[in-house]
């Protein structure tokens, strides 16, 4: 594959994670509304404020409701330290840190953001914010393979990432906490954190050199789905410009209120079960009639953050132990509101009822590999074992190696799932079905990540699985000890890896400039936009060469 440049962005030339420290003089501050933030060096070429609320913390009588503005800052505020992730079940799709796996963790006090910007004079600088994955029930901001300094600066932006409520504390809604306010009894309430974050992101990003009329929404997995729920959602007209939706699942379907407000009286019927409150099913909804909507909110407000995220219903029931996912608000966070969400969400689809965006959607060869991966092994090994299983360490390379090991999931029933699972669960029911509307209303790129070149047997094992392009997006390849992917980079492939990554920032760093991906010289591949018509090429394929395919 030839070296593609960019223009505003630099060639990576080492396969390294920048770590942060104050490099050199000063502590820059950027004045904000309600006061100053204290940033630092990050490396020699970039800057960083991290931790910096954009909201009140959402707790007592805050929680399950919409954000609200943070306090002004007393002095100058310190931001040089990630803050707490929202409460979670530590796992899998966290930093790899096998003492947190399974274990409740993080805090209500959480609704923070971290920028990162090229520690250059510019400014009117493009934005992206990221919107972690995590199904919406684990990750944050500050995970470090979306530290935000290699992408700011190849491809010359500002970038934040964001905490919003995940879990039951970001889809709940139960009819006793309606207080008649459209946005407080919404239910939504992580999307209701993402506006509000790109809402502070409007009024502040101009004083770290952002262009405030020139945004990106964007996000993987969970974080795709809740790009695509702002794409329909009139609180979110004007605060994005362009977005990107990577691996989403499901784009066309809500769950209506009727549903949202059900499966929330379900939760509390557990809820009371499991605390000894009611004997049985019946007698819990005896109780809640017989008690009232003032006794069940007083009740669901008294609970601590952990007992909820114990009454939550964990992928462990399903056989996965570690990977720290709960199960409520899957495929569920999007409740047809009314106010986040139009109440009746396809239909606005179709009718074009809808933010009309450029558009950057795409998912993955193998998607699910990961998931059979963690179905198939983890259940029975911690991540330490497993690693030793697999992989061997070279010092003289300095390289990870595979062992001789070879797992039952080299079986063909693997390989066929692992790609026409992904299929229909990301390509056939998140992408495709949107970009065929979205293509009415404004352009949208579609793309297929392929690249599988990792050492072997992990070529096979993961590939091109879920979340495997996001180190190609930020150009975090580590390779340490905590890093969910580190057995993919070699020094065999790493000219590859370099060129590939290049060639996905640069279409990125077009894109949110202009909302065209192809505005870069000649020698690009070009993308075509999607077209409602069968004889034309759909997507273009990320991989070691880059071409159109279907």
């Amino acid at each position: 594959m030839r070296t593609i440049l960019f223009p505003g962005i630099a060639v990576l030339s080492c396969i390294v994670l920048c770590s942060p420290a104050k490099l050199y003089g000063g502590e820059p501050v950027r004045i904000v509304k309600g006061g100053s933030l204290s940033g630092f060096n990050w490396d020699s070429s970039t800057m960083a404020w991290l931790g910096i609320p954009y909201a009140k913390p959402p707790v007592g009588t805050l929680r399950w409701k919409a954000p609200k503005d943070p306090e002004p800052f007393e002095g100058i505020y310190e931001a040089t330290d990630f803050s707490s992730e929202c409460t979670q079940y530590g796992g899998l799709l966290l930093d790899l840190k096998a003492e947190t796996f399974g274990e409740a963790m993080g805090s209500e006090d959480c609704l923070s953001l971290n920028i990162w910007r090229p520690d250059t004079p510019e400014d009117n600088l493009p934005v992206f914010v990221w919107v972690h994955g995590g199904m919406n029930s684990v990750g944050e901001g500050a995970t470090s393979l979306y530290h935000g300094a290699n992408l700011a600066r190849f491809a010359n932006a500002v970038v934040v990432t964001i905490n919003y409520r995940i879990g039951l504390l970001g889809w709940f809604a139960h009819k006793a906490l309606r207080t008649g306010n459209p946005e407080d009894d919404s239910g939504n309430y992580g999307l209701l954190d993402i506006i509000h974050a790109l809402k502070w992101v409007n009024r502040n990003i101009a004083s770290f050199g952002g262009d405030p009329n020139m945004v990106t929404l964007a996000g993987e997995s969970g974080g795709g789905f809740n790009v695509i729920s702002l794409l329909v959602s009139p609180l979110a007209k004007g605060l994005f410009h362009r977005a990107i939706a990577m691996s989403p699942s499901t784009s066309m379907t809500a769950m209506t209120t009727e549903e949202a407000h059900k499966k929330a009286n379900q939760i509390l019927i557990r809820i009371l079960i499991e605390e000894g409150l009611a004997k049985s099913e019946e007698d819990a909804k005896n109780q809640i009639d017989e008690k009232g909507p003032i006794w069940v909110r007083n009740h669901l407000l008294s609970l601590s953050p952990e007992a909820i995220l114990a009454h939550s219903d964990r992928i462990s029931d399903l056989g996965l132990n570690e990977i720290g996912l709960t199960t409520d608000v899957l495929g569920s966070s999007r409740f047809e509101d009314g106010v986040v969400i139009t109440a009746k969400y396809r239909e606005a689809l179709k009718k074009g009822e809808v933010n009309r965006v450029p558009l950057m959607i795409g998912s993955n060869a193998e998607e699910v590999k990961i998931f059979e991966l963690a179905f198939g092994i983890i259940t029975s090994l911690d991540e330490t074992e497993l690693l030793d299983l697999v992989l061997e360490f070279d010092p003289e390379t300095s390289d990870w190696r595979a062992t001789d090991f070879v797992p039952w999931l080299l079986l063909p029933e693997y390989e066929t799932i692992g790609r026409s699972a992904g299929n229909v669960l990301f390509q056939k029911t998140g992408v495709d079905p949107l970009a065929k509307v979205w293509a009415d209303y404004a352009d949208v790129y579609v793309y297929k990540f392929a690249w599988n070149d990792q050492p072997e047997p992990f070529d096979i094992l993961v590939g091109a699985s879920h979340m495997m392009e996001l180190p190609f997006v930020f150009a975090n390849f580590q390779t340490d000890s905590n890093s969910l992917f580190r057995f993919a980079w070699s020094g065999e492939n790493r000219e590859g890896v370099i060129e590939l990554s290049n060639a996905i920032i640069g279409y990125i760093s077009n894109f949110i400039r202009t909302g065209d991906p192809n505005h870069g010289p000649a020698n690009v591949h070009e993308w075509h936009p999607w077209k409602n018509n069968i004889f034309q090429q759909k997507r273009l394929y990320w991989d070691n060469s880059i071409s159109m395919g279907r």
